[in-house]
C-alpha cells in the first residue's frame, strides 16, 4: 500500500476471557481516508475499534498512531491524541440538551470562540440539531441520536474518526443521509474514518479501500470498487446470487476463509 499511514493496527489479537475475539488483524488507514470494515455479527469487528480507541488492551500486536505506538493509553489520552470512537448504539446522555451533549464533545478545548465556531459548523452539518438544540437528547429520533453522536465526537476535532455501525436501525432514507454527512465531513475537514458497517453497499460506496472480517481474521482486503465488484462480496454481503454450479464453487471458497 502506497503513503504512509496516519494509523496503523498491527497483528492484533484480543481476547474476552477465553474467547479470541481478533486473531493477527492487520489495518492501516492513511491522512484523509476513508476504509470500511465488512463482516457478519461477531466477525469482531467492533472489538477492532475497541482496541483502537484504547477501550480494551490487545493481548497481543500494537496500534501506531503517525508510526509512534499508542501503548496503554486510555480513552481519553487517544482522544487528546486525535482518536475519537462513536460506538455503536448512539449512545448520547439522554438526560442532557442537545446543545449539553456538544459541549460535553468539546472538553479538550478550553477556548469559548473555538468551541462556538465549532457549534456552527455541527449546525450547518446537522441542521435538525439547530433546531433541537434545547431538547434532551433521548427525546431524540434514531436517526437524530445518530447524529449527535457523530456530531458530539467531532466537536473534539479528531484526526482519525471511528464510526461503528452508523446505519444500525435506521431507515434507508436516515442511512443515505447520514453517509452523506459524514463523506462531507471527510472531505471539507480531512478526517480519515475507520468505518464499522454491515451495510456493505453503502459502506464501499463511501470508501476508497475495505477489509472483510470473518471469524476475527481478515479474509480479504482491497479497493472498494474491487470488493463491490468481489463475486463473493456480492453475493454473501449484498444478496446478489447466481445460480448453478457458479454459486456452489464461491460457496466452497466461502468456508475455505474460516
Amino acid at each position: 500500500m502506497n503513503g504512509e499511514a496516519l494509523l496503523s493496527a498491527r497483528n492484533i489479537e484480543a481476547s474476552y476471557g477465553p474467547v479470541l475475539a481478533l486473531r493477527g488483524v492487520t489495518v492501516e488507514l492513511r491522512a484523509g481516508e476513508v476504509v470500511a470494515v465488512l463482516g457478519a455479527n461477531g466477525a469482531g469487528k467492533s472489538t477492532l475499534l475497541r482496541v483502537i480507541s484504547g477501550t480494551i488492551a490487545p493481548t497481543r500486536g500494537e496500534v501506531r498512531l503517525d508510526g509512534e505506538p499508542t501503548g496503554a493509553a486510555a480513552p481519553d489520552a487517544l482522544a487528546r491524541r486525535g482518536i475519537v470512537h462513536v460506538p455503536e448504539g448512539r449512545e448520547v446522555f439522554p438526560l442532557l440538551s442537545v446543545r449539553d451533549n456538544l459541549v460535553a464533545g468539546a472538553y479538550l478545548w478550553n477556548n469559548d470562540r473555538r468551541v462556538a465556531a465549532d457549534f456552527e459548523r455541527m449546525f450547518e452539518y446537522f441542521p435538525r440539531l439547530r433546531e433541537r438544540q434545547s431538547q434532551q437528547a433521548g427525546l431524540l429520533s434514531g436517526g437524530e441520536q445518530q447524529m449527535l453522536a457523530i456530531a458530539r465526537a467531532l466537536m473534539a476535532r479528531p484526526r482519525v474518526l471511528l464510526l461503528d455501525e452508523p446505519s444500525l436501525g435506521l431507515s434507508p432514507a436516515l442511512v443515505k443521509e447520514i453517509f452523506a454527512i459524514v463523506s462531507r465531513i471527510n472531505r471539507e475537514s480531512g478526517v480519515s474514518v475507520l468505518l464499522v458497517e454491515q451495510n456493505a453497499a453503502q459502506a464501499l460506496a463511501l470508501s476508497s479501500r475495505g477489509y472483510v472480517l470473518e471469524l476475527g481474521r481478515i479474509v480479504m482486503e482491497d479497493s472498494s470498487a474491487r470488493l463491490l465488484s468481489n463475486e463473493d462480496i456480492r453475493e454473501f454481503y449484498l444478496g446478489i446470487k447466481d445460480r448453478g454450479l457458479r454459486g456452489e464453487r464461491r460457496w466452497k471458497r466461502r468456508k475455505q476463509w474460516r
